[in-house]
């Protein structure tokens, strides 16, 4: 081949390979080498990998609340409650009985700003805590241990809006056929015809 020939055949290339980039609206760019271009047309192809669907948390239920056997309201304060959650027997001829005392949470003040509520004061002494039977017409004071102690738990305290306290004290039970005693603790009014839960 003459010199002159290839000049011609290459000049053609070279004119044929500017109307390609021309047909490409004049943004021609560099091609990518062939091992970018197959990774790029497999990405393509393969499957869209998604987000797994967002998962709700279950909602778990609260606790049920304790059953309350009878409710008294404090003589000084009807803000502070007394309310029984448990009596029963227990081995060694033993009963416990097991109250809450609370006071609701404070309502809001609607427009002024209100000073903080006083707080209930309640006065006790595990000596004035007993139970009757009524059956037998008989009353039992709280159980002592050897050094003298109350088998007891709980103090007396200052209530403020939302608090409250489980206090408990066990006492000698009655005899087997009595199914119910009543409960008297100082400041509330007696709770009579109480359940004793075997």
């Amino acid at each position: 081949m003459t010199q002159g020939r290839r000049l011609t055949v290459l000049g053609a290339a070279f004119v044929a390979l500017a109307l390609v980039a021309c047909s490409l609206g004049g943004d021609a760019k560099t091609p990518a080498p062939v091992e970018s271009q197959r990774l790029s047309a497999s990405a393509e192809v393969a499957p869209r990998e998604t987000a797994p669907a967002a998962v709700a948390p279950v909602a778990t239920a609260a606790p049920p609340a304790q059953a309350v056997l009878a409710s008294q309201e404090y003589n000084q304060d009807p803000n502070l409650r007394c309310d029984i959650l448990e009596v029963k027997r227990l081995s060694g001829a033993a009963m416990l009985v097991k109250w809450r005392l609370s006071r609701p949470a404070a309502g809001t003040a609607s427009g002024l700003i209100a000073a903080p509520p006083a707080t209930i004061h309640h006065t006790w002494s595990w000596d004035y805590a007993y139970v009757t039977d009524p059956a037998e017409n008989k009353k039992y004071s709280g159980l002592k241990d050897s050094a003298g102690s109350w088998l007891a738990q709980g103090e007396a305290k200052h209530y403020a809006p939302g608090d409250r306290q489980v206090m408990w004290m066990k006492f000698p039970a009655p005899p087997e056929s009595s199914a119910r005693i009543a409960f008297v603790f100082q400041g509330f009014p007696p709770f009579e015809d109480l359940p004793v839960a075997p």
